[in-house]
């Protein structure tokens, strides 16, 4: 895995990368201080996982004379709140270009009904949408980054393919509210986030084998591991250790140990614990000694079951630190856009615009 060139002072400038199938998104996630409760929002220019925009971009990619889709016109945005394990809201929906307004500086995105915004080192996200049960589904949420550019952005995807991770702030707090209206759902949220922008320059089935990634906090801590293989290059396995929000280690390469597989209900297979071996390792910042811990990742709850990606709350046994909630994650390219598939999806995609 290499560094990508620097991309400018912003680590939430969008890039539009603006090949076949190009998808760009800003994720990010939480956990409450009492274990609890978990969001997840992602806004997303080119939503990958709409059947319109991949079947698109796979056409244009057969036949070069075929339409060219604007990413733009299938952009989306994601809200997910879990409870001990258990959907409370869920919404995905996209919105074509009108609806579609996108500021570099201040950095602002405005997707259909929902805000995303900046100002210095805090986010703010303001979300009115239809919940996928029934009633009105607002969030109004501030992650007050601990730094920005954790990380320099990476390259994992090989030239002909790019795909750039930025992990933009991967130590947050979180603040604000998340309500159902009519469903009597509500919650005051309180907790640990993490932030990343990522950035694709081929639409993903044709990008992608699979991907797994995995995050938590523990004390002062962030650790983030990858496991991308992309259809073509190597193989990339990051880890990154953050200490209040700063990366102080970068693994390019760590072979994860794969303790357990198993199988979600349609048949996905995954790895159910993993374990990311621990190291003596330079500071990336200033070449102090520091001891990276062993990290055991078992899956909790399995709280997003889809045919081609699957979202975890897991719990992470952190070598001399303890056991800590964390998010997970695993995504079968060779899943995305196959006919046998893509009807169960507009179940959960949504095009509230009409």
């Amino acid at each position: 895995m290499t560094k990508s060139p620097r991309l400018g002072s912003d680590p939430d400038r969008p890039l539009r990368l603006g090949g076949v199938g190009s998808q760009e998104w800003w994720y990010f996630d939480a956990i409450s201080d009492d274990g609890r409760d978990a969001l997840v929002v992602v806004w997303y220019l080119g939503l990958p996982f709409d059947p319109r925009y991949g079947l698109a971009a796979l056409g244009r990619l057969r036949d070069p004379a075929s339409a060219f889709p604007d990413p733009l016109d299938h952009s989306g945005v994601g809200l997910s709140w879990y409870r001990d394990g258990k959907t409370l809201a869920y919404a995905l929906h996209t919105y074509p270009r009108r609806f579609v307004r996108i500021d570099d500086d201040p950095f602002e995105i405005e997707i259909g009904p929902t805000r995303l915004s900046r100002v210095g080192s805090e986010y703010r996200m303001r979300l009115d949408l239809p919940n996928l049960d029934g009633g009105g589904l607002s969030a109004d949420l501030a992650f007050h980054a601990t730094t920005l550019e954790s990380a320099s952005p990476f390259e994992l995807g090989p030239l002909e393919s790019r795909h750039v991770w930025i992990p933009a702030a991967v130590d947050t707090r979180v603040e604000g509210r998340v309500e159902v209206a009519g469903k009597r759902r509500s919650v005051d949220f309180l907790g640990r986030g993490y932030h990343d922008h990522n950035a694709g320059d081929e639409e993903l089935s044709a990008a992608w084998k699979s991907w797994g990634w995995d995050r938590v906090h523990f004390d002062r801590f962030t650790a983030i591991h990858y496991d991308a293989t992309p259809r073509r290059g190597p193989r990339h396995t990051p880890a990154i250790l953050c200490r209040d929000g700063r990366a102080v280690v970068i693994r390019d390469s760590v072979e994860p140990l794969c303790k357990a597989r198993a199988a979600s209900r349609l048949r996905l297979r995954y790895p159910a614990e993993l374990e990311v071996p621990g190291a003596t390792v330079a500071s990336a910042s200033d070449g102090e000694s520091i001891e990276v811990p062993r990290i055991t990742r078992r899956h909790s709850y399995l709280v997003d079951d889809g045919p081609f990606y699957l979202r975890w709350v897991s719990e992470f046994d952190v070598e001399g630190f303890g056991r800590f909630p964390g998010i997970s994650e695993w995504f079968e390219g060779d899943r995305l856009n196959s006919r046998w598939f893509n009807w169960m999806i507009p179940y959960r995609l949504k095009r509230p615009w009409g």
